[in-house]
Parts: C-alpha cells; sequence; structure tokens
C-alpha cells in the first residue's frame, strides 16, 4: 500500500482509508498492505469516465451546490465546472461504452476526411483519423478549455498536419455548418447540447 500511495502521490493514511472504504462497497479485497480489485472493482474501472467527467468536471460546483441554489435562475453550474476535465471524462466514457456503436456505424465506410462536431478532448477524432495513411480531420469544439486539451493531444499523437481543432459554437449564427471537402460528420454525447437554451455563445 505505501508503493500504491507513493506512485500515486497520496497520504498513505488517506489513501488507506479510501481503499477500506472501497472494500466495504465491495470493489476492491485488502490483503495486508495489497488491494485487489474485484469484478465489480474492475467494472467500476471501466466507467472510470463518469467519475473523471462528474467529480474533476463537476466537483467545484457540487461542493457549492448550496449556495448555487439560493442564487436566481442566472446563476449557472456550468460556470463553475472544469470543462477540461469534463471533456476528458467524456472521452474516456466514449472509450468504454461507444466503441462497439462506433465500430458498427463506421465499418465499411471509405472516407479520407471527418468532421466531429463536440470533438471535446479529440481522442474520439484522433481514432478517426489515425492509420497507416491518416486522414484529415476536423474538430468542432464550443469550450476553450476542451480545445487546447484536444490540440495538446492531437500533437502528443503527432496528427497536427492532419487535424484541426477550431473553436466554434455550431449553433452560432443562423446558418447550418456545412463542411466543403469532409466526407463524414460525426457527433457523439452531445444530445444535450441541442436544445435552444444550450445555443450559447463560446464561453
Amino acid at each position: 500500500m505505501s508503493a500504491l500511495a507513493d506512485a500515486t502521490e497520496t497520504r498513505p493514511g488517506r489513501l488507506r482509508a479510501l481503499l477500506v472504504t472501497a472494500a466495504l462497497l465491495g470493489h476492491v479485497e485488502l490483503r495486508d498492505e495489497i488491494a485487489v480489485l474485484t469484478a465489480a472493482g474492475h467494472e467500476l474501472v471501466r466507467h472510470i469516465g463518469f467519475f473523471t467527467w462528474g467529480v474533476a468536471g463537476y466537483g467545484q460546483a457540487m461542493a457549492q451546490l448550496t449556495a448555487l441554489a439560493a442564487v436566481d435562475s442566472t446563476g449557472s453550474v456550468g460556470a463553475l465546472r472544469d470543462e477540461a476535465a469534463v471533456a476528458a471524462g467524456s472521452g474516456e466514457v466514449g472509450r468504454a461504452l461507444m466503441l462497439p456503436v462506433e465500430a458498427d456505424v463506421l465499418a465499411g465506410l471509405e472516407y479520407s476526411s471527418v468532421a466531429d462536431i463536440g470533438c471535446g478532448d479529440g481522442s474520439r477524432l484522433i481514432r478517426l483519423c489515425r492509420g497507416e495513411v491518416p486522414r484529415r480531420g476536423l474538430g468542432l469544439e464550443i469550450s476553450e478549455p476542451a480545445s487546447v486539451l484536444a490540440a495538446k493531444r492531437v500533437a502528443d499523437a503527432g496528427l497536427t498536419d492532419h487535424i484541426e481543432i477550431s473553436r466554434q459554437n455550431v449553433f452560432a449564427t443562423e446558418d447550418r455548418p456545412v463542411f466543403p471537402g469532409i466526407e463524414l460528420v460525426s457527433s457523439f454525447l452531445m444530445l444535450h447540447d441541442l436544445s435552444p437554451r444550450s445555443r450559447m455563445a463560446p464561453r
């Protein structure tokens, strides 16, 4: 357990308390100084994206729910969220839950360019463009922190010459977006952004 505390830069006492709680919930089994994931724990790890999304992305908002409840309708949970963490969590959820759907939809499709609306941290767009012959990609994202994270991940993947990340709100104008030269348009986990109330200017 001390090795885990060192690796995660965690205080040993707090880590032990966390692991004891996880054991009580059935997610780990404690064997002397070793913590082993149970079957339920492995399933929990598979859905870690929701943890990243909810705790890292909305942790500050959740900590201030009492204050938010006291303000009028102009008070915004969105203003308190960590949008980069929300994007990263969304990417993790996409890998865990959406890959089978993504594979089924794309099976047999021939395309050399793709635009991803609401590209988040860029992980899906990277998957869609990566290959022996990289495809051309365009990622559209309203959030500045998410756009910055996506651009970094594209660079880390060595695809800067093939993928462009553009910060924009596709609902900001009356004209619907068009994608000249783009053969495939994708959008995942964005249904909650399609309501009229959510169509705000880029943040």
